[in-house]
């Protein structure tokens, strides 16, 4: 299941990439994007980020926002889904 929503937003952002931005298809496709995405986020700033934060401690959280600075540079496209560069990030960092 969650297979199957992960794909419909790569599908979605891919189909986002491909409009010109300020049509009103963009507009409403990136609508579309953010409110499918919106629970999802809450969820992590509500819930995951507090535990994470809890878990690694304020320099740790710090260090791990520095590294998804970093990587964010790097990533090969406008509309990189932010937890799959915090995933990435986290992975490498240090147990606490």
């Amino acid at each position: 299941m969650a297979s199957n929503k992960l794909q419909e937003v790569k599908n979605r952002l891919y189909n986002l990439e491909k409009l010109n931005v300020g049509t009103p298809e963009h507009a409403q496709l990136l609508k579309d994007i953010m409110d499918h995405l919106k629970p999802h986020i809450e969820g992590e700033e509500n819930n995951d980020f507090p535990k994470l934060e809890k878990a690694i401690g304020v320099q740790g959280s710090k260090e791990a926002a520095a590294s998804v600075a970093r990587t964010k540079k790097f990533v090969p496209t406008r509309y990189a889904h932010l937890c799959f560069i915090i995933f990435q990030t986290i992975r490498y960092l240090p147990p606490p």
